[in-house]
Parts: C-alpha cells; structure tokens; sequence
C-alpha cells in the first residue's frame, strides 16, 4: 500500500514523454527563428521540419498545422516574457522591476530571447490561448506596477490598465520601434522617453 508521501511524489516522465517534449521544443523554437527572419507566409512546414530533422508525419504527430505552431510560439514567447518579469520581481523592488521589464521588451523586440514578432503574426494575438497567456503577463505587470504606485516609485497617476495595452503592443508589432538608421542611432533615447512616459 502506498504512503501518502509516495501518493505525493509527482511521476517522472517516461523516456518517450522525454522525447516527445524535447522534439516540441525543437520545433518550436526552429518555427520562432525561421518565422521571425522569413516570415509567416514564407515560411513552410518543409522549412520546419529541415532544420529539426524529422519527417512530415511526425511534424503532425505534434501540431496540427503551421497555424498552431506559431500559435505555440507566440505562447512560448509570452510564457518567456512572463518568466523573465518574475526573474526582475525577484532581484528588484516593484518600482525597478516594472522598469527592467519594460525595457528588456523593448531591447528584445526582435532578439531571440524576446517576444516572437513575425510578418503575419497579427491575427494570431487574437487567439484564446494567446490571450491567456497575454493575460498572465500584463496581469502580473500591472500588478508591479500598483505596487510600485504604493511604496512611490511609480507616479500615481500612471494608468497600469492603460500601460499593459501598451506593453501589448510593444510585444505584437516589429514596426513598433524603426531599428534602422536614425530609429536605430535613436532607440535608447526613445526608450528612455517611453519608459518616462509610462512610468513617470
């Protein structure tokens, strides 16, 4: 008969499971780069599944279509965002976190360890599993932020409501902030400028 501590003990996946999520993961992250350097349309399951090495029925074996991986990837992106915000909350006061995460969106707005921002990737932040995941970060931002608000980092007339629609729009939209040129000699002043303004 089993103890209740035995009862407890969460199941170690099996070797397959093991396989199973490490091969997800590969195809995930392979659909992240190649969505974000050829874009959605571009970018075939054949691409997919050259880079990660496996057949096209093993593609299907984890993802109905190209839809759901990048719906995946965007998913992932969130779940990452939400990870690092987590990371600062740790280390930081409130007031400093909500700052630090900000501006690690701004830099990472095409970088790898970023938000997943793709030609074609719009109509994908529409989808519930997207939302929720969306939800979770901006939710927990806002959360930051009212703290920050309540020890005085933050200005008090800072909307966080108003702030988590923006951060949405920072983490859909590659266009957000022009990283060629002039935009690209100017970001750290706008994003200075863009961290004062929804911060105080």
């Amino acid at each position: 008969m089993q103890t209740s501590s035995e009862r407890a003990a969460p199941k170690k996946p099996s070797f397959k499971q093991q396989q199973l999520r490490q091969r997800e993961t590969a195809l995930v992250t392979a659909g992240g780069q190649l969505l974000a350097t050829k874009g959605y349309e571009r970018t075939t399951i054949d691409d997919i599944i050259g880079v990660v090495g496996i057949s096209k029925p093993t593609f299907y074996s984890h993802f109905a279509s190209k839809e759901a991986l990048a719906i995946k990837v965007i998913v992932s992106g969130l779940e990452t965002a939400l990870s690092k915000l987590e990371t600062f909350a740790a280390a930081m006061p409130p007031g400093e976190a909500s700052r630090a995460m900000i501006e690690w969106a701004i830099d990472n707005q095409f970088g790898p360890d970023g938000e997943p921002s793709f030609s074609g990737a719009l109509a994908f932040f529409d989808h519930d599993d997207v939302l929720a995941a969306e939800s979770r970060l901006t939710g927990r931002l806002a959360d930051l932020i009212n703290r920050g608000q309540q020890e005085g980092t933050i200005e008090k007339t800072v909307d966080a409501r108003l702030l988590s629609r923006t951060f949405r729009s920072i983490l859909k939209d590659n266009s957000f902030f022009d990283r060629s040129g002039e935009g690209k000699a100017d970001l750290s002043e706008i994003k200075s400028g863009m961290i004062r303004l929804l911060l105080g």
